[in-house]
């Protein structure tokens, strides 16, 4: 993104991309009806989808944990066996574990 000052005017320059893209047929129409709706063009409604979702991807992005199982596996003792699926279960139904 570029700011250029015209006559006292900030314009905003975005560079952009033409590419083509294979849309369903139903979903073209659902793009449509929604551009119709929001008075503006297909385009738009696409370039707004697409930034939503890569913002919901960069948000949900998995992360990497900073300590690996592979480093605590073995250091580590119960004591004695136990049931993690049955603990779980106690937690959830707020029973006391033993």
């Amino acid at each position: 993104m570029h700011l250029r000052t015209f006559i006292g005017v900030v314009l905003i320059v975005i560079d952009v991309k033409k590419t083509s893209v294979k849309i369903p047929t139903e979903t073209l129409i659902k793009l449509k009806e929604i551009a119709v709706r929001k008075g503006t063009t297909q385009n738009n409604v696409i370039n707004e989808f697409i930034i939503l979702g890569i913002e919901k991807t960069e948000k949900n992005k998995i992360q990497e944990p900073k300590v690996k199982f592979k480093d605590l596996a073995g250091k580590y003792s119960a004591g004695k066996p136990f049931d993690a699926v049955d603990d779980i279960k106690k937690m959830r139904n707020k029973e006391a574990l033993e």
